[in-house]
Parts: C-alpha cells; sequence; structure tokens
C-alpha cells in the first residue's frame, strides 16, 4: 500500500485515503445509527406508551377497586335508604370513567400485544359489571342474603378474581414490555458507542499512516522546491525544477518553474542592460572607442604593471588640427562622422595591445607599452596618414618617468602637443622628462 500510495499523485492520494476513511466510518456507521435510532424508538415507545401506559393501568386498578367497594356498600343498604341513590350515581360514574380510561388507552401507539390485552380486559370488565348488576337487582328484590352470597362466592366473586387476573397479566406484560425495551436500547447504545470508538480509533490510526506518507511525498517536493529557491536567493538563476508527478505540489513546482524562466529572463535582461550601460559609462557613444573615465582607469592600471615589470610606457595626445573650422564649414554632423571615421581608421592600424581613447572633443589619446620613443613616433606618423578627408593633427608624446602620476604624464604629453601646434601643426613632438 505504501508503494502504491508513494507512486500515486497527492490529489489521488487524498482520494483514497479518503475513500478509505470513509468506507471504515460511514458504512459501519449507518449501522450503528440505525441501532441507535432503534434503540432511540424504543425508548420513546417507552416513554409514550410505557410510562403513560403504567399510570392509566393503575388508575383503571384503582377504580375497579373503587366500584367494587361501592357494590359493597349498595348491598349493605336497605330498601328506601337515601344513600343508594348516591351509591348508583357514583357506580354511573365510575363506569363512564372506565370507558374513558379505556379510551385513553387505546389512543396510545400500542403494539399488537398491548391491543389484544386492552381488548381482554375491556370484554372481561363488561361481564363483570353485567354480572354484578344482576346481583344488585336481587338485592333491590329484598333477597339481600342470595345477592350478598352471589357477590361474595358465586358467579360474581368469579368474575371478579378473573377479572384481577387478567389485570395483573396486562400490568405484568405492560412492564415486560417496558423492562425489555429499556435493556434492549441501553445494549444497543452500548454497543453503537463502543462501534463508533473503536471505528473513530481505526480512522485516526489511518489518518496518522496516510499523513505519513504523503508528508514524505509532500516534503519531498517541497525540499527541492526550498533548494531551488535557496539557489535563487544565492543569485543562481539557473535552476531546474524537476516535476515528477501531477498533484498539488507539482502545481506550485510548475508555477515556481515558471517563475525562475521569467526571473531568469529580466536576469539576463538585467545583465544586458548592466554591460550596456558599463559599456556606456566607458565607451565614447560618438566613436565607440574608450572615454575619459576608461582612459583614467586603464593609464592608472598601466603605470602599476609598468612599474612592476619595468616596461617603458608611453602616452601620446592626438588633437586634430583646424576641427572647429571643419566643423564650421562642413557642419556638425560632418565634425561628428570626422571623428568616427579618423577612430575606425585609426584603430585599424594600431597593435591590440595599444590603447585608443577619445579624451575629450577632438583630442585622443594613446598609450603603448614596451615600445620605444622612436617606435610612438612612427606609429603617430602611420595614423597621420591613415586620418580620412585630408585632415592632418598635432601630437605630442611623453615617457613615464616611473615615479609620476597618470595625470601628471598626460599633461607632459599634452605641452608636447601644445608645442607642435605653435610650431605649425601636422607634427608630432617629444616630450622632455620633468624635472624634479
Amino acid at each position: 500500500m505504501k508503494s502504491f500510495l508513494m507512486r500515486t499523485t497527492l490529489t489521488k492520494a487524498h482520494q483514497i485515503s479518503l475513500a478509505i476513511i470513509v468506507g471504515l466510518l460511514v458504512v459501519p456507521t449507518v449501522v450503528s445509527g440505525w441501532q441507535l435510532w432503534s434503540a432511540t424508538k424504543k425508548i420513546d415507545y417507552v416513554a409514550q406508551v410505557g410510562v403513560p401506559g403504567a399510570h392509566l393501568i393503575g388508575s383503571i386498578d384503582g377504580l375497579m377497586n373503587k366500584y367494587r367497594k361501592e357494590q359493597w356498600q349498595y348491598l349493605a343498604l336497605h330498601p328506601g335508604d337515601p344513600q343508594l341513590a348516591e351509591c348508583t350515581d357514583s357506580m354511573t360514574d365510575e363506569k363512564a370513567e372506565m370507558l374513558g380510561l379505556f379510551a385513553a388507552y387505546r389512543q396510545l401507539p400500542l403494539q399488537q400485544r398491548g391491543r389484544e390485552e386492552l381488548a381482554t380486559f375491556q370484554a372481561d370488565w363488561r361481564d363483570y359489571v353485567d354480572v354484578t348488576a344482576n346481583e344488585l337487582t336481587l338485592a333491590d328484590s329484598g333477597q339481600y342474603q342470595a345477592a350478598i352470597d352471589t357477590f361474595n362466592t358465586g358467579h360474581g366473586q368469579a368474575k371478579w378474581d378473573s377479572l384481577k387476573k387478567d389485570l395483573a397479566a396486562w400490568r405484568a406484560n405492560d412492564v415486560a414490555v417496558a423492562s425489555a425495551y429499556r435493556a434492549t436500547a441501553r445494549q444497543w447504545a452500548r454497543w453503537s458507542v463502543a462501534a463508533i470508538v473503536v471505528l473513530l480509533t481505526a480512522a485516526l490510526l489511518l489518518t496518522i499512516k496516510v499523513s505519513r506518507l504523503l508528508k514524505t511525498r509532500l516534503t519531498r517536493g517541497l525540499r527541492r522546491l526550498s533548494a531551488a529557491a535557496g539557489g535563487i536567493a544565492a543569485g543562481e538563476v539557473d535552476q531546474q525544477i524537476e516535476v515528477d508527478a501531477d498533484d498539488e505540489i507539482a502545481e506550485v513546482a510548475r508555477a515556481f518553474a515558471d517563475m525562475v524562466t521569467y526571473l531568469r529572463g529580466v536576469v539576463n535582461t538585467m545583465q544586458d542592460q548592466a554591460q550596456q550601460l558599463a559599456t556606456m559609462a566607458h565607451h565614447d557613444a560618438l566613436t565607440g572607442l574608450p572615454n575619459r573615465r576608461a582612459w583614467d582607469l586603464a593609464i592608472a592600471d598601466g603605470l602599476k604593471a609598468a612599474h612592476r615589470s619595468g616596461a617603458q610606457l608611453c602616452v601620446a595626445v592626438i588633437d586634430i588640427d583646424h576641427f572647429k573650422s571643419y566643423n564650421d564649414t562642413h557642419g556638425h554632423p560632418a565634425g561628428d562622422a570626422l571623428l568616427r571615421t579618423a577612430a575606425k581608421a585609426w584603430r585599424a592600424v594600431l597593435h591590440p595591445s595599444h590603447l585608443l581613447a577619445r579624451y575629450g572633443g577632438e583630442e585622443f589619446t594613446i598609450m603603448t607599452s614596451n615600445a620605444t620613443v622612436d617606435q610612438v613616433v612612427a606609429i603617430v606618423a602611420r595614423l597621420r596618414t591613415a586620418t580620412p578627408s585630408g585632415q592632418t593633427f598635432s601630437a605630442g608624446i611623453a615617457v613615464w618617468d616611473g615615479s609620476e602620476t597618470g595625470e601628471q604624464l598626460v599633461r607632459r604629453a599634452d605641452d608636447a602637443l601644445y608645442r607642435a601646434k605653435h610650431a605649425g601643426r601636422d607634427q608630432a613632438q617629444v616630450a622632455e622628462l620633468a624635472t624634479r
């Protein structure tokens, strides 16, 4: 069963466990409920029939004795006694009251046995009333002794004894039925409660077992999600979420995988944008060359490397001649085009190890390593030849003295550039080493 549940999806496992619990609980509980219902009906019968019936039987017994007593009193009186009329009226009322008690008992939801007991007793009562009425008639005719003998030991007494016997049997049967119903109701109630307790215990144990099985599957999926979430939190967005089921956890995993895919796209986009921003931050938008910020970082690194290796580092500053006049004559778009084509042409001439940057405006800088001054002068000459549109430029070249900063080195090269412009432009000047 465990392996089956582990292969089953979480939803199906819930359905199976629910079906088992329903099978263990509902069907036996229905039986127990039916027993409880039956017990309740029996208790209701005791409440609706047994108790009122016992009360009515007691009232009938008392009324019988009262009627018998009135008959004895009637026989003890002489003709003309005014109490005879009172006795007659009392017996008439008692017979009517007896009929009322019979009717009241008949209105109860009786079983067949109860109806038979009532019919038998009612017939015996009518016989007793008829027989004793004849005996009272004998007394009225003056035959007192005959009436008393018949009433006391004759046919009237026999009917009375039979009536009392029927009443005792009726009462005993009523008590027996009520007692049996009470006992059965209590027994069935105990069985039902015991069955429900056992079933609830079994259902609880089964629920615990199924919960453990489901927990194993649930926690396995959650551990995968947790591991993936931890990786994402650590910046590893290339997470692969394994989905090997079709349950609620799988739905969460798929949603999580979709989120990871979306985040991966967002991160890639952000990385691309960050790369673009980094490129924009360190490259000139017009020429695509490293800008002033990139130059400052590069020359600082170059000076450190030259200091460690002892290699000679040179810087050249180039300024296109008469660029303002070119802009005024041809327009700024043409000036921008000149800067772009010049940068492209110069970059094609330079070695990949040489750094060419746009320092600002029409001014460019070059940094070389392990090149002599003469070699740098030759490089600048090749750049002049590659300059487009017949334009010329002036250049200043400086060799690092081993201690100055990058800014100081560029300033010396810029001073040499200034001298080249004053010397007639379209030439390069080499800066002298700084004096300390």
